[in-house]
């Protein structure tokens, strides 16, 4: 038995009726962006820069002067507000966010609506790199569901100091949960994925969007100054969020909302489950994570969806369930 699911006991009883869709391919209904020629990069490609300048020199200032004159914390390395205890200062920063990116996701897409604010920050020196990664889910992407990020900078972002970069089509790759103790697998191929990666360089201003199943990363700021930007991640209006956390035995999926977000920490949610419902307890299990499968699904060259595998691996979790 490769693996299993079981409704959990604190759960009522559902059916996980996964959404195969080849390649992101999804009904017209379904668009992510409104643009179709930029929609169309964003699946294709996992992001998209946006045209043109998203947030004023005035918002830009509100925005940088807010974060600097009011951050509460050490000012080394990477910063992401989701990591930051201070609730208080979390809470005012997205309020002004809010104030000045609002309306932002209604202009460039379909849909969707905010349901996480943060700072991004870099700080000058040599321990601000951001080792690659993917975000966490926070929605159910094992049933085929997306949030994207609308990341707007602050200040010029270059090679001198850590501007972001992505693994195109990365967004692509399947696997099992990603969140509290579950690690995405394909991150042990580091050298294969930042060969791969593309660098984003943006102006005060200027934004670009991504699919947050996106491996990205970035290295150290060397100049003299932070390099500050703002994310608004989005998901499906009136679709649900969800928090995946890994224990012994398995997977845990857990109901959350916005207020989840400015809430919680990473630290926090490591040292104990948040007090939210229980509405899935599983295991999994996914075969054929090699570096020749992640170059393939990278160039294009593998058959088979990733959705469909992750297809398939449902099959298996529900065969399973019936043993």
């Amino acid at each position: 038995m490769r693996g299993q699911f079981e409704t959990s006991p604190q759960s009522p009883e559902t059916e996980w009726v996964p959404s195969v869709r080849s390649r992101d391919q999804w009904p017209d209904g379904d668009r992510v962006l409104n643009d179709p020629a930029l929609d169309e990069v964003l699946r294709r490609e996992g992001w998209v820069r946006l045209p043109g300048i998203q947030l004023d020199s005035d918002s830009c200032a509100r925005l940088r002067g807010f974060f600097l004159d009011r951050f509460p914390a050490d000012r080394t390395g990477f910063h992401n507000d989701f990591f930051l205890p201070d609730l208080t200062f979390r809470r005012e920063a997205s309020k002004v966010m809010h104030e000045e990116m609002g309306g932002m996701e209604r202009t460039w897409m379909s849909g969707f609506t905010p349901f996480l604010y943060t700072y991004l920050a870099k700080f000058s020196g040599d321990r601000s790199t951001l080792e690659e990664h993917r975000d966490w889910m926070y929605v159910d992407e094992l049933s085929g569901d997306r949030s994207y990020i609308i990341y707007v900078a602050l200040d010029d972002a270059t090679d001198s100091n850590g501007m972001v970069r992505v693994v195109p089509r990365s967004h692509l790759l399947p696997g099992g949960p990603c969140g509290t103790k579950a690690i995405w697998p394909w991150l042990r191929f580091r050298d294969e994925l930042r060969a791969r990666s593309v660098a984003v360089p943006l102006k005060a201003g200027e934004a670009a969007i991504w699919d947050n199943r996106l491996i990205h990363m970035s290295f150290d700021n060397n100049s003299a100054t932070p390099r500050l930007a703002v994310g608004m991640w989005c998901h499906r209006s009136g679709g649900s969020l969800v928090h995946f956390a890994r224990t012994e035995s398995g997977y845990l999926q857990f109901d959350v909302d916005e207020q989840f977000f400015l809430e919680e920490t990473p630290a926090l949610l490591y040292s104990r489950n948040p007090s939210r419902p229980v509405t899935r307890n599983f295991e999994c299990q996914l075969d054929g994570i090699e570096e020749e499968a992640l170059r393939g699904l990278l160039d294009g060259t593998t058959q088979t969806p990733p959705v469909e595998m992750l297809h398939d691996l449902v099959d298996e979790i529900e065969t399973a369930t019936d043993e």
